[in-house]
């Protein structure tokens, strides 16, 4: 099922979330890694339900953490995605040239037939 960019962004944000309540050591961790804090506003001017309550440190960037993630994901992403629409060209390439060389091997083994009738014909003419 296809989901929209905001579904998406959405639904990372509600695990987000949960993932600050639960467990936000590991969330602290993940902020100092891509140096951001929060996830739609950065958590420096006023601290929200996104920011981890015990990395006051961490909390202090200036940058949310959404649009870092965003351009992580891309980054990472985009080579697999080239990747796949390659992989995708070939395949069909290799489908038509396939779907070709059965009618080809079709067709001589038609002409082929017509051929060999002719050899069991007692009144064929002798070369």
């Amino acid at each position: 099922l296809f989901r929209s960019e905001k579904d998406t962004i959405d639904t990372f944000a509600k695990r987000w979330k949960s993932e600050v309540e639960d467990d936000p050591s590991f969330m602290c961790t993940t902020q100092d890694y891509f140096e951001c804090s929060g996830f739609y506003y950065s958590c420096s001017p006023i601290p929200s339900s996104y920011c981890p309550s015990n990395c006051d440190t961490y909390n202090r960037n200036p940058n949310a953490c959404l649009p870092v993630l965003q351009e992580f994901i891309w980054d990472k992403l985009r080579p697999a995605a080239i990747c796949g629409i390659l992989l995708a060209f070939m395949m069909l390439v290799t489908a038509v040239l396939t779907m070709v060389l059965c009618i080809l091997k079709r067709k001589a083994a038609s002409s082929a037939t017509g051929r060999r009738s002719h050899r069991k014909d007692p009144q064929a003419p002798v070369k």
